[in-house]
């Protein structure tokens, strides 16, 4: 994505249909207000977010969504915080900031596992929940 000027940013946002798009074109858009600058490049923004250039593109393009992982990182920016979470559909992380980091390696490469390993995986912790008593044995 090129640097933006203010007119264009402001018609990609308004355009957006996609939640995170829109979040992270008005998290850009309040960096170049409070830095002054006319436009700011795409790798400069990212190192600002602590993110790689290349993720940003996909996420900013409406191509991929951040994982969990890079939520947590996007996070810290202010302008963002715990929207993230939401326009992205994850849990928040609970109230200490926490999260177990096997949870978060799970969510971040659901998507590169085979829908058998996805089900497999599902399949575990229904039953052990099951087990514990925390689902009913006729619930999905």
């Amino acid at each position: 994505m090129p640097p933006y000027e203010k007119t264009n940013l402001e018609t990609i946002i308004k355009m957006a249909d996609d939640a995170v798009v829109q979040l992270l074109a008005e998290a850009y858009s309040d960096y170049v207000v409070h830095t002054k600058r006319r436009k700011v490049s795409d790798n400069i923004f990212a190192r600002v977010l602590g993110v790689s250039p290349a993720s940003w593109n996909q996420w900013i393009n409406g191509n991929r969504k951040p994982g969990y992982a890079n939520c947590l990182q996007l996070s810290k920016y202010p302008f963002i915080g715990m929207r993230i979470f939401d326009v992205c559909n994850y849990p928040r992380p609970n109230e200490a900031g926490l999260i177990d980091s096997r949870l978060v390696f799970i969510n971040s490469n659901w998507d590169d596992l085979e829908e058998e390993d996805r089900r497999e995986i599902y399949d575990h912790v229904l039953e052990e929940m099951k087990k514990r008593g925390k689902i009913r044995s006729d619930q999905p």
